[in-house]
């Protein structure tokens, strides 16, 4: 990557344990908007959600080169493995002070800040409590917080919710609320790497295969990028239903992002859909300049789920491009179990939740639902559509 004309950072931590990274990146003396990408304490998971946010920043900035990237990272216990991680991405730490990074936060850094045409948040997430920032830092559709963020967004500006489950409340809440799209999970939202051939494979356990990681990622990227600097590594929904330690929710899910657009006309909402894409770690690296064929390779690669076979992924691809071709009604889905049913407001689901024994948290399944649900294929055609409007 070029050298940043604008480079800042800053180290904050308190004595309980918190800290954040700030880190402020762009190509351009003179920015016109400004990027957001928030990665939550990782606990167990060192310092992936950084390196998510890393590999993303690259992006914006090569796909948007007028834009300023502003990166917020909560750090875990090991102030000293996430602190070199990020001086080998290329950055500079300037100062510290005590203070953890939550939505109060970011509410006070965007008041004064350039209009937002991204927020992101790369981080543990929950349906009851929305995405987890810190610890005790949990952050629902019902804080009020969130109404800061109001009126401080562009008019291509969006919200992209990485985690687990965002899709089934958060999501669609924040996107009446604000007024602009926002693009959540129906399942688990789990790190993809790039293998020695440059595909992308789920780590594991969700595969039983190690695969060795290259040393840059050449696919996403028009400059490669290093792998140390997180480029390597990006969040994807799994491509089937949710089973973890809030509930099993085998009855419905969605295994692509899943955009929600409640008070957003649906010209603005598939065009902010498209854009979006730009900014995602695909197969094919988008510009300004990019065509539509482009595109649609691009957008399948981020919409089909990567099965550790080749042959399932092309099928995916090459049945997308079938039905596009044709114009067909389609139920066709690559999930491996039910595909919930969804429009711009939200999804069809019910769910059945209570109290687990010796937890304060709730464990939750969802109802069977006999709807056959055409979202994934509607989805892809909305993408298409923005981009050639």
């Amino acid at each position: 990557m070029k050298s940043f004309a604008l480079f800042s950072l800053l180290l904050i931590f308190s004595f309980e344990g918190h800290a954040v990274i700030k880190a402020k990146l762009s190509l351009t003396n003179n920015p016109t908007a400004q990027h957001i990408l928030i990665a939550g304490e990782g606990g167990d998971l060192g310092t992936m959600f950084l390196e998510a946010a890393l590999g993303k920043a690259h992006r914006i900035l090569e796909a948007e080169p007028d834009a300023e990237v502003v990166l917020y990272s909560n750090i875990n216990s090991s102030l000293e493995k996430e602190t070199q991680k990020v001086l080998v991405a290329g950055l500079m730490i300037e100062r510290a002070d005590k203070k953890e990074f939550g939505l109060h936060s970011l509410v006070e850094e965007i008041q004064n800040g350039l209009p937002i045409a991204s927020l992101s948040f790369l981080t543990h997430s929950a349906v009851s409590y929305g995405v987890h920032m810190y610890k005790g830092g949990r952050f629902s559709s019902s804080n009020p917080l969130w109404e800061g963020l109001k009126g401080h967004f562009t008019d291509k500006g969006y919200i992209f919710l990485s985690g687990c489950n965002t899709g089934f409340d958060l999501a669609p809440t924040l996107s009446r609320r604000l007024g602009v799209p926002v693009a959540g999970t129906l399942t688990s939202a789990e790190f993809q790497y790039l293998d020695e051939k440059s595909q992308w494979r789920y780590s594991a356990p969700v595969s039983p295969v190690t695969y060795p990681e290259v040393s840059s990622n050449r696919k996403s990227f028009l400059t490669p990028v290093s792998c140390e600097a997180g480029a390597c590594i990006r969040m994807q929904p799994l491509f089937n239903s949710y089973s973890g330690y809030w509930g099993e929710y085998k009855n419905g899910s969605f295994p692509a992002f899943k955009f929600f657009c409640g008070g957003v006309s649906s010209s603005r909402c598939e065009k902010v859909m498209a854009y979006s894409v730009f900014h995602q770690l695909t197969d094919i690296p988008l510009t300004a300049q990019s065509s539509y064929r482009d595109f649609r390779k691009a957008l399948q690669s981020y919409m089909c789920p990567r099965f550790n076979s080749a042959a399932a992924i092309q099928k995916c691809e090459a049945e997308l491009e079938r039905i596009e071709a044709q114009g067909e009604f389609s139920t066709f889905s690559p999930a491996l179990d039910t595909t919930l049913q969804c429009d711009a407001n939200g999804c069809q689901f019910a769910f059945e939740c209570k109290k687990a024994f010796f937890s304060r948290d709730e464990k939750c399944s969802l109802k069977k639902s006999e709807i056959l649900s055409t979202t994934f294929v509607d989805e892809y055609r909305r993408y298409l559509r923005g981009f050639l409007n």
